[in-house]
Parts: C-alpha cells; sequence; structure tokens
C-alpha cells in the first residue's frame, strides 16, 4: 500500500511540475470566507516552508454547538497531502494566508500578518519522515505550540459498505482521546489520511464522527494542488496538551471571560456578566479532545 501511494504521490508530482509549475486553483477557492471572523494586529511573520501539496481534500465540519437545542455550526477545513508533510486547518486560514503572502506589502511573500479566528484556531502538521505531529493553536491572542508522536488510531474494520457520492466506502471505528469515532474510508482513493489526526486506514476517510455527533467530518472534495506547505513563525508558547486541551474548554464554555482575562492588547476590557447575556457567545460543547 505504501508504495502504491508513493507512486501515486512522485507521478502527480511530475504531471504537476511539467505544467511549468503551475498552482493549481481547486475548487475549494470558490468557497465564501466573509463570515469567518477574525483577529487582526499589526505584526507580520516569517514562514517556514516544509512541504508542497500533492493533493488537496476539503471537509465541512458540523459541530453541535449546543447538544440541548441540537443546534450545529459549520465551517470548511482543508487538509494538504505533502510528499512528506500533511497539513490541516480551517479553509479561511488557509486562503488568507495564501492571498496575504501574495501581497506587494509582504516583502516578496516570504512574510504573514498574524490575522486569525477570533477565540480559536488549530493547525495540524504530520511529519511523515519523523512519525512526529506539531499542532500549533491560537487562543485570542496567544499562539501555542505542542509536539507528539503522530498519534495511531486502533480501527476495527466492520463488514458495513455504502456509498458516499461517487465513492464505495467501508466503516471502521476506534475509540481516540476520549471518543468513540466511526469513519467511512474509500479505498479508491488510496491516500490513508483524513480530517484532523484521523487517519491510518486503507483508504481516504470521506466522513468521519464520533458516537455523540458533537464533531461530523463530510469531505466535500479531493483535487490535485501545488499549494505552500509552511508554518508561519508566531511567538509561540510551549505547551502541553491536556492543559492546552483545558484551555481550550474554557474559551468555549465561558469566551467573554476568557477573552476578558487574556487579551492584552485590546483597549477595551469586557463586562462578562452583561455580555454573557446573549446566547451566541456561550457554547455548550466540549473540546474534540476528551483527555
Amino acid at each position: 500500500m505504501k508504495t502504491r501511494i508513493a507512486t501515486i504521490v512522485s507521478l502527480c508530482l511530475a504531471i504537476q511540475f511539467a505544467v511549468h509549475g503551475q498552482t493549481l486553483e481547486t475548487s475549494s477557492a470558490r468557497y465564501n470566507d466573509t463570515n469567518y471572523a477574525l483577529y487582526l494586529d499589526s505584526q507580520a511573520y516569517s514562514v517556514t516552508p516544509l512541504d508542497t501539496s500533492v493533493f488537496s481534500v476539503t471537509y465541512d465540519l458540523a459541530i453541535m454547538v449546543d447538544t440541548l437545542k441540537r443546534e450545529t455550526f459549520n465551517s470548511m477545513y482543508i487538509l494538504l497531502v505533502g510528499s512528506h508533510v500533511n497539513k490541516f486547518l480551517p479553509f479561511a486560514k488557509f486562503t488568507y494566508d495564501r492571498y496575504t503572502r501574495k501581497s506587494p506589502y509582504n516583502f516578496g511573500g516570504d512574510m504573514i500578518h498574524n490575522q486569525h479566528h477570533v477565540f480559536y484556531y488549530e493547525a495540524i502538521y504530520q511529519d511523515r519522515r519523523t512519525g512526529m505531529t506539531t499542532i500549533t493553536e491560537r487562543l485570542c491572542e496567544d499562539d501555542f505550540i505542542t509536539t507528539e508522536d503522530t498519534p495511531v488510531q486502533e480501527w476495527t474494520i466492520t463488514s458495513h459498505r455504502k456509498d458516499i457520492g461517487e465513492y464505495e466506502c467501508n466503516l471502521a471505528e476506534c475509540d481516540f482521546r476520549g471518543r468513540h469515532y466511526y469513519a467511512w474510508y474509500a479505498e479508491d482513493i488510496p491516500m490513508p489520511y483524513g480530517p484532523w489526526k484521523l487517519g491510518g486506514l486503507p483508504g481516504l476517510i470521506v466522513s468521519a464522527y464520533d458516537s455523540d455527533h458533537q464533531y461530523e467530518y463530510s469531505m466535500v472534495s479531493v483535487e490535485q494542488s501545488l499549494w505552500p506547505i509552511f508554518r508561519t513563525d508566531y511567538n509561540y508558547i510551549e505547551a502541553d496538551r491536556r492543559r492546552l486541551n483545558r484551555q481550550v474548554n474554557e474559551i468555549l464554555h465561558k469566551p467573554l471571560v476568557y477573552m476578558d482575562k487574556h487579551f492584552h492588547l485590546t483597549t477595551r476590557r469586557v463586562d462578562p456578566g452583561s455580555l454573557f447575556k446573549e446566547r451566541d457567545l456561550v457554547y455548550q460543547y466540549d473540546a474534540i479532545e476528551k483527555d
């Protein structure tokens, strides 16, 4: 399987570089990102090149933000599959980074401004050469970085099959970081990857969700691409994964309290007592990792 995947990756790289190194626009670029709230400061940061994508996979993530009312919030994510590094991040952040680096004001494209999702966002880098995964997370004005061995799920492949779109998919399930996951994967797409930290199946994960349906990923598209994979050199704070998860839960459950405590540059102090009356500023769900 690994040989087959390596052959496909090499073939696609050869084909795309033959097209004069052209960046292949994906249909994902047509998604409207104007609904994403972003935070901007005046600094610019360098970037560290890591790889170039061979494929890009877009996923829709439905998060059940209120388990009592069964309310969901949808956002787009993108998985960039390189020859040795994969990167998974919000599509809005990917789009912003891409266009910011093209700006003539960014010193030839090697710098990027510090714009992020308000509250929280995460980018995951899996290096297949070293077997290590690096996670960068933004909480208000602070950037955190953690490193771990690339997680390996112990999947149980079932006999269940169904068609999802044009792909015939098989069902697998596993326990991972405090949740029980179901994943439908397509052997017709021979890449053992998937959304977030899920992977290791004999085909691309087309759909994945936990048993409580709090987090549900659905593949939108898979395409050949030629995007740069890089990590922005923010002023990272090294953190422990479990401690950082506790902070994520704090910002999800009490976002305004967290913002009032951690926004260092703002000139306006929020009053959590008055602002907490707003229903849409309180979230009724936990971070994806429970342990």
